[in-house]
C-alpha cells in the first residue's frame, strides 16, 4: 500500500490508498488525460475503515486549483455496494464494480478525465471516497459533481481523502 490519507467526520474516519501514487506524490503519467500524453486511466484506489452501518460509497476526483475558480470535478462513480473497498483502474468507464454508476464530471462525459493542467502549473487532484447509510444515489435530474456531494450529505457516515498532484 503506497500509503493513506484519512479526513474524519465526527467519529468515523476512512483509510484511502493507492497502489499508484503516494499522499501528496505525483499521479503516475498515464493517469493524465489524452491531451495531455497520458493514458485517461485511472490510479487504483482502495479504501477502509467504513462504519457497519455502510451501506454505499460514492468516489469523486476533484481538482481545487482549476483556474474557474469553482475548481474541476474529473470523475465522481456512486452507487458503489457496500461490499466494495476497491476501485480498479479503469478507462472510459470501464470495470466499475457492478451496480455502480459514472456522473457527469465537467468536460461533460460520465467517465474519469484525467488531469491536465496548463503547463508548468501544480495542480493537486482529491481522491474522496464517501461512505453512506443508504446504498444507492437518487441523482435523477443531475447527475453531476457538486449536485452528488450536496444530495448525500445527508447519509454521509464517514469519507477520507487521498490527495495526489500532476505538473506537465
Amino acid at each position: 500500500m503506497a500509503g493513506a490519507t484519512t479526513f474524519a467526520l465526527g467519529q468515523a474516519h476512512l483509510a484511502v490508498a493507492s497502489a499508484d501514487f503516494h499522499p501528496g506524490g505525483m499521479l503516475p503519467r498515464r493517469a493524465a488525460s489524452a491531451f495531455c500524453g497520458g493514458a485517461n486511466v485511472s490510479p487504483e484506489l482502495h479504501w477502509s475503515g467504513a462504519p457497519p452501518q455502510t451501506r454505499g460509497f460514492v468516489v469523486t476526483m476533484f481538482d481545487p486549483d482549476a483556474r474557474s475558480g469553482a475548481g474541476f470535478w474529473h470523475w465522481i462513480v456512486y452507487d458503489i455496494p457496500a461490499r466494495v473497498h476497491r476501485l480498479k483502474s479503469v478507462t472510459n468507464g470501464s470495470a466499475l464494480p457492478h451496480g455502480a454508476a459514472a456522473a457527469t464530471n465537467d468536460i461533460g462525459t460520465q467517465d474519469y478525465r484525467g488531469p491536465c493542467p496548463p503547463r508548468g502549473e501544480l495542480h493537486h487532484y482529491r481522491f474522496t471516497v464517501y461512505a453512506l447509510r443508504t446504498s444507492f444515489v437518487s441523482a435523477q435530474t443531475t447527475r453531476r459533481g457538486p449536485t452528488i456531494v450536496r444530495r448525500i450529505t445527508p447519509y454521509l457516515l464517514a469519507s477520507g481523502t487521498l490527495t495526489g498532484t500532476y505538473r506537465r
